[in-house]
């Protein structure tokens, strides 16, 4: 009796020669791995296949990722987590290799003289009945001279395995596949043409005055050329597909792109770093620093804005408990009574002690001659400037990508943990002062940070920007005019 054979097929797919790189190789950051490998044809020559078109399918068949085979039949899926998955290729390339070899072949393992097995075996079922038989064989033979122009089963084939990957370590799998009722595989795939254009995405970038770059791609003579931003945020491309258009982006952030080029074989790449090195941070040109009351401020130049760079720290201290009064002598609070704690993070100050009990927006309140308290305004031109999603019409709300990580000194001197997203790029150096609350007591220490504006919201109210340990954002907030916050000058 003929052998009935049954397997499981999955949409063109292939899997063999599984093994694992050790964990004292490459690994994956994260917990993450990748799962890379060739496509190649099952003949003797073991040739590439390029331009297959890679599919990455999870365990429960969702299509999570593709892309084509290089001209080395090379593949490479990255970032997987912990978890089993499918690689299905599938060939566009002409049916070939089937002929009356091929049809003896299946006869003959369909009456015992021989056995096929794997990808062979399965490549003999071209009419996809989950048997070998006397039919595949015909209807082999019958393609061969030209009788039947396609198979039920279609014309590619490839072996099926899952591919478990641990979240850690790469996996490499090289997959080979066959025409159908090519079963001792003659055929000699033809290659992809035209190969793309090697992809240049030109020389790294960075620039030191400019947010504007001219790229530098190369122009492909075959297929065409897109540039792709991989890393990086608030840019703008004249024309994606133009090798030298230009790019604007963020001063103070590094962009990472890609240059494509892609024909129907498969998409070569380069990759290109720019960095736009912002001038912001920098002392303010002619004034670096300056004494005022005995104590010496540094300044940062941000955008057109020349700020203070520390915590006003100005005034005899009073308790916690006693309000500022307009007695003619600049009065502050330090955390917690505490005058070690003004030393570090400066004093805090009533809303109308720090505006020198002026209703004047823009006042310069107790800041130093040629300085004032910044506006509602001015507050949103600096937010706005260092990222431009800061949203400053909400109010109470956090809003921004990163503003927040932009103004807070980075690290857990003058922060708990996480101080989220903090890398200081701007200059400001945020502390987390904590305030004093209206009912007398200190909050906040290393956790938040609140600091007035120079207008009013309500009769009672003020404006403040708060900034926090958890986010990179920033809130825009009203506070009880009694509350202790902190002051930042700006220049006139």
């Amino acid at each position: 009796m003929p052998e009935k054979l049954t397997f499981l097929k999955r949409n063109f797919l292939i899997v063999v020669s599984v093994f694992f790189i050790s964990t004292g190789m490459i690994g994956a950051a994260c917990g993450q791995s990748r799962i890379s490998g060739h496509i190649k044809y099952l003949n003797s020559a073991n040739t590439f296949l390029d331009g297959v078109k890679v599919y990455l399918v999870s365990s429960v068949g969702q299509q999570l990722d593709s892309i084509n085979s290089d001209q080395h039949g090379y593949y490479r899926f990255e970032n997987l987590g912990q978890g089993q998955y499918y690689i299905e290729p599938q060939c566009n390339k002409p049916w070939a290799g089937g002929n009356s070899v091929d049809a003896l072949m299946v006869q003959k393992h369909f009456v015992g003289l021989s056995l096929l097995t794997g990808l062979p075996l399965q490549a003999a079922d071209v009419n996809n009945s989950n048997s070998v038989n006397a039919i595949d064989a015909m209807q082999i033979l019958q393609r061969f001279v030209g009788f039947l122009t396609s198979f039920t089963a279609g014309n590619w084939t490839f072996e099926n395995t899952p591919v478990t990957v641990d979240g850690i370590n790469p996996v490499s799998h090289d997959f080979y596949g066959l025409c159908y009722g090519d079963i001792n595989g003659s055929n000699l795939p033809p290659a992809c043409f035209p190969h793309p254009t090697q992809a240049n995405a030109g020389p790294d970038i960075v620039a030191s005055s400019e947010t504007t770059v001219i790229l530098n791609g190369n122009v492909p003579v075959y297929g065409a050329g897109y540039w792709l931003v991989i890393e990086g945020y608030n840019y703008s491309l004249t024309d994606n597909s133009d090798p030298t258009a230009s790019f604007t982006g963020v001063a103070g952030i590094t962009y990472l792109l890609t240059w494509n080029i892609a024909t129907a074989c498969y998409t070569s790449v380069d990759t290109v770093e720019i960095s736009l090195v912002s001038l912001t941070g920098m002392p303010c040109p002619g004034q670096p620093d300056f004494v005022y009351g005995g104590q010496t401020y540094n300044t940062v130049q941000i955008g057109a804005q020349c700020w203070m760079k520390e915590n006003l720290n100005i005034g005899t201290m009073i308790n916690g408990t006693l309000n500022q009064t307009d007695n003619g002598i600049i009065e502050k609070y330090c955390f917690n009574n505490l005058p070690v704690n003004c030393e570090q993070y400066g004093g805090m100050y009533q809303w109308d002690e720090a505006m020198q009990f002026s209703l004047q927006a823009g006042a310069q309140g107790i800041c130093p001659s040629g300085w004032h308290i910044p506006t509602d305004a001015e507050w949103c031109t600096l937010t706005t400037f260092l990222d431009p999603s800061v949203n400053c019409s909400l109010m109470a709300q956090w809003t921004g990508t990163d503003i927040g990580g932009l103004l807070k000194e980075a690290g857990y001197d003058h922060w708990n943990y996480p101080n989220g997203g903090a890398t200081n790029a701007s200059g400001f150096t945020a502390l987390g002062a904590g305030y004093r609350y209206n009912n007398s007591t200190f909050y906040g220490l290393k956790a938040d940070n609140y600091t007035w504006c120079s207008e009013l919201y309500t009769t009672g109210n003020a404006f403040n920007r708060s900034l926090y340990t958890y986010g990179s954002t920033i809130s825009r907030l009203e506070g009880y005019r009694e509350n202790g916050y902190s002051v930042r000058c700006l220049k006139d």
